[in-house]
Order: structure tokens, then sequence, then C-alpha cells
């Protein structure tokens, strides 16, 4: 406003010069010889336009004479205006700043030119940086890679499962069994395996929304102990007898004897499972992004162990028992899973991630009990019955239930991205199941022999008597539930664009 208002008093200034500069020239005849024209000649540079024949006073015969008081005619003319040249107002610069435009999410900014950069326009986000313009810090989100895939290596552990003294040793002819616990419990060594990841955003959700699929599993881990007598030493396989005394039964602690023979116990444990999430982007900022996570998980435990016991009965007639016995158990578990995954980087290409997963669902447990005897001897083929020890006819068979479950679990990852596409970390995983059936506690150490194959130096097959008679139906099954952990290291590679 204040440059309009100078401009304009310029001009009327200017205008007032160029009216006061108008001047009246008259031209008279000098020569006598014009005095005959009624008008003189305007100097050169004057047009007709420019005389004026108005301006004579009196007008007389072209017929008279001209005399000394004869009237002289005068030509009245206009000087041309000087020109005066007009300084064209300064403008003051405008104090305000320019806003900037409104964020599109949906903006690609071309590339960063050679000369100027990508002045500030952070690519494949449509965010904006403000310090590259000096308007000051504004947050904004890394870009995000659009398809991963992952393969790691896992070094875990897992809980040990308890299981009750199966063997025993002592010294001949002591007869008193346990004398040394010689099996008690699972060894759990470590375990290797590996997971696989593959994961991509969906472009039509303006890749804010992802889809990612997972799957991991352990090494079968399997172990075998095995225990001989030569007749010296004796094995024992303690249990506590419930036999009723009118069949024989000794009530209390009791062992099966071995010397001669062999007792051999293997078991084995299998993990894996597989889990799809929807991830959402949710916080993210210029160093570091958090993502919801949630969707469907399956987890299978499958667990197991098997004795197997040789013996000589009577070294006269060379009459030998086998039994067998196993205890296998699996849990599969299927839920619905939610968490959180975050991302913070530091140090140039470092960065430290960690994840928070809960699954809630149900667990269906089974357990599978099976046994048998076999005996030969000279003159007798092998005859083979239902039962053993601690697996006979009271608790053979496969039995389930379901019980609900949760599933957390934590992880954390160090890594390096050592290219744009490529990155290689180390982590820590523990892994949690609130309900499992495990096979060493189903053991039941509670024996009725009147419900065993008969073992009084004849070949023979179970027991006649009515269950009345025969008094409890041990060993029973226990369909005993605990926790279940594993944990470990991780050492992963990912390829992401």
């Amino acid at each position: 406003m204040k440059a309009l208002i100078k401009g304009g008093i310029c001009l009327a200034l200017g205008w007032l010069a160029s009216g006061a500069s108008a001047q009246d020239i008259q031209w008279r005849s000098a020569n006598p010889k014009n005095a005959g024209s009624s008008l003189a000649t305007p100097p050169p540079g004057f047009g007709a336009a420019c005389v004026h024949a108005g301006s004579v006073a009196k007008r007389r015969s072209p017929d008279a004479p001209l005399g000394a008081g004869a009237f002289q005619p005068i030509i009245r003319a206009q000087a041309p205006d000087d020109k005066v040249l007009q300084v064209e107002p300064l403008l003051e610069n405008d104090p305000k700043v320019a806003k900037p435009l409104p964020r599109d999410k949906n903006f690609v900014p071309p590339p960063p030119s050679p000369v100027f950069g990508n002045l500030g326009v952070v690519a494949g986000d449509g965010q904006f940086d403000g310090d590259a313009l000096g308007l000051g810090r504004i947050e904004c989100c890394p870009p995000r890679p659009r398809f991963w895939a992952s393969a790691e290596y896992l070094m875990w552990w897992q809980r040990a499962q308890a299981v009750p003294p199966l063997v025993t040793s002592g010294v001949f002819p002591a007869l008193v069994p346990g004398t040394t616990v010689l099996y008690d419990r699972v060894p759990e060594p470590s375990r290797s395996g590996g997971r696989f990841t593959l994961g991509t955003m969906v472009p039509h959700f303006g890749c804010n929304l992802g889809i990612e699929v997972s799957y991991f599993t352990l090494d079968r881990a399997s172990d075998t102990s095995a225990y001989s007598s030569n007749g010296t030493t004796i094995l024992g396989r303690p249990f506590t007898d419930v036999t009723p005394i009118a069949l024989g039964g000794n009530p209390g602690l009791s062992a099966e004897l071995i010397a001669p023979g062999s007792v051999t116990i293997q078991s084995y444990s299998q993990l894996w499972g597989i889990e799809s999430n929807l991830r959402y982007k949710w916080r993210c900022g210029s160093k570091y992004w958090i993502d919801l996570i949630g969707g469907y998980r399956h987890l299978n435990l499958s667990e197991g162990i098997d004795i197997t016991e040789s013996q000589v009965l009577n070294q006269n007639n060379q009459l030998t028992a086998f039994e067998q016995e196993s205890f296998r158990t699996r849990n599969q578990f299927n839920g619905f899973q939610f968490g959180l995954e975050c991302e913070h980087r530091f140090w140039n290409r470092w960065f430290f991630g960690s994840t928070t997963k809960v699954a809630t669902g149900m667990v269906h447990q089974s357990v599978n009990i099976d046994g048998s005897t076999t005996y030969a001897a000279n003159g007798f083929g092998p005859f083979t019955g239902q039962g053993a020890l601690l697996a006979s006819p009271t608790n053979i068979g496969r039995y389930t239930q379901n019980r609900f479950g949760v599933l957390p679990e934590v992880g954390f990852k160090l890594g390096c991205d050592v290219t744009n596409h490529l990155r290689i970390y180390a982590g820590y995983n523990f892994l949690y199941l609130s309900s499992v059936l495990r096979a060493g506690e189903q053991i039941d150490l509670n024996v009725n022999q009147a419900f065993r194959p008969k073992t009084d130096g004849q070949p023979g097959f179970g027991n006649t008597l009515p269950a009345a008679q025969a008094g409890p139906r041990s060993p029973e099954v226990l369909m005993r539930t605990s926790g279940y952990w594993a944990q470990g290291m991780t050492f992963g590679l990912m390829y992401r664009y």
C-alpha cells in the first residue's frame, strides 16, 4: 500500500510540472516585403494547425496600403513541453514467509537433481524435511521395503522333562533297589533349527498394511541310554506295588530286578510352528518405526519315551522275557495372536529391534501309551501279550483333551545393513506355552501286577480274575500338564527391496 501511495504522488507531481512548462511564443514580420502577407510564416517545426488566426486583433482590407500605423499581425504558437523522465518507485520486500504447501500421502517426488538435490523431500513416503529449506524440523518416516525375505539359524534349548526314576543299580545279593538312580531325567542338549519368513506390503492400502508368513522348526532331538547287567551288578526298575495281598502282592516300594539283562531308554522331542500375520504401520520417525501385528499361530510339540527291557528268567530252560513300553505325547496349539515389533536405527547402518507377541487359544493334547511282553524258551515259540511293567491294559490306549493355552514370545536382535537391500543380525528369543503334556510326566509308578502278563516261569497272558478281585486299575492315565519353554540364540540374514 505504501508503494502505491508513493507512485501516485510521483505521477501527480510530473503532471503539474508538464503544465507549467508550456510557453506562448510570438512572431512578427520584421521584413517589410512581407507586409502584404496576412500571416507570417511560422518557423520550421510548427504546422498550420499551430497558427492561431483568431489571435489577429483587427482585420484590414487587403487593398489598404501598409503604413506606419498599420496593424502588425501576430502569430501565437505553443512550444513543445520538455520531457521529464519518471523514476520507477521501488517496492519494499514483503516480510511474510510463504506457507508450505499441504502434503499428499500418495505424492512421490521426482529423483533428486544432481545440482539442487531433492530439496528436502524424502523419496517414497511423501514426507518433508524442513531443515533442508530452513523451515524448522519436521519429523519424517524413512522409506520402508515393499518385500522382504529372511532365513535364520536357531541354536535353542528347551525345558527338560522330569521323569520318575526308571533305572537303578545295586550290588548282588542286596535285593534293596535304589542304591543308585541311573535314569530320572531326559537329557536336553542344545538343538539346531531354522526359521524362514516372507513378507510384503500391500500397495492398495498406501503401503501401510502388510502380510507376513513365518515358519520355524527345531531338529528332532533324540537320546539313547543303555544299561546292562552280567549277573553281578543288579539293575532294578523301581515301582510302587499296589497289588492286593490276596493275589501275592507286597504293597510298598518295590522293583523288578534284572540280573542278567539290560534296559534301554530312548527319548525324542520335536518342535515346529507356523504363523501368518497382518502388519500395520502404527508409528514412525526419522530413526524408528513401530508396527502392530495380529494374526494366526500354530505350534506343535511332540515327545516320546520308549523303554525296552530284556532279561533271562530261567537259565536252565533259557526262558527270556522281552518287554517294550512307549509313552508318546503331542500338543497342538491353535490361536490368535497380537503384538508389537519395533526398530531403532543408530550409528549409521546399525539397528536394534525387538518383538513382543502374545497368542491365546486352545491346545489339543493327546497321549499314546502302549506296551507288550514277549516270552521265548527252549521248545516254545515266542508268545506276545499286551502289557508290561508300566504300560498295562489299565492305561494302554490313546487319550485326548483340550486345554486353554497362552503362548507369549519375546525377541531381540542387533544387526547391520551391509547394503541398502541386505542386512545381517543376531538375537535372542524366548517362547513359552502355558499347558502341555510331556511324555515323562505320564509315567505312573503305581503298578498292580495282577494286570501284567504272567512271569512265573511259564508263558501266559494277562489277568483272568474278575475286576472286583483284581484290585485297583494301576498304572493309570495321568494326563499331567505343565509349562514349556524354549529359548536360544538367533543368527539371521535378510534381503529386502
